[in-house]
């Protein structure tokens, strides 16, 4: 896995994550603790920063790339589904973001949300906690239940199993666990 200084930036990966080899980190990119990276995805902190929180899921061929305006951060206990585009804001703890989602600078999504698949949210949109978005361009569907909050919560669960189930069998050379920076 390509992780790459940029500008005396390197990413800071905490000694609990689990990363595979195909996923590229590049410049100021910081990994919490219990986040799983899958294949193909690339955080590119070359512009502006990333910060992924304590479990989260970044799921295969998506991409974080922040835009020269602003960082991204992601809270923690939540899932970035498969194709997602991230290129800044703020996404809260316990959010879902759906496959193929696009997420352009200046978004807020408020905790314990839900991003329908394939949607696009524009610049600078605000999307208040506990809501479902879906569309193109996107816009809030509704305020979520209780039991949607709990799916996400679950799902989330699982893949912190899947984590584990990683760290346990898959060989060497198919993973990056635990690589922390020189001098973190």
């Amino acid at each position: 896995m390509p992780i790459i200084e940029y500008i005396g930036k390197r990413p800071r990966i905490d000694d609990g994550a689990f990363i595979m080899d195909s996923a590229t980190l590049i410049g100021d990119v910081t990994i919490s603790n219990r986040v799983l990276i899958l294949s193909n995805a690339v955080l590119r902190g070359d512009l502006n920063g990333i910060y992924i929180g304590e479990e989260v899921c970044i799921q295969e061929n998506s991409v974080l790339n922040p835009t020269v305006k602003e960082p991204i951060i992601i809270e923690g206990y939540s899932i970035v589904g498969y194709g997602a585009k991230v290129h800044g804001g703020e996404i809260g703890r316990g959010v879902f973001i759906g496959a193929n989602c696009v997420i352009l600078q200046g978004v807020r999504i408020g905790e314990n949300s839900l991003v329908a698949a394939g949607s696009v949210l524009l610049e600078d949109m605000i999307i208040p906690p506990r809501s479902l978005v879906a569309g193109v361009p996107a816009r809030v569907v509704r305020n979520l239940k209780d039991e949607d909050v709990e799916w996400t919560k679950i799902g989330v669960a699982g893949y912190m199993e899947i984590l584990k189930e990683y760290e346990n069998k898959l060989k060497r050379w198919e993973i990056r666990q635990g690589i922390a920076s020189p001098g973190s």
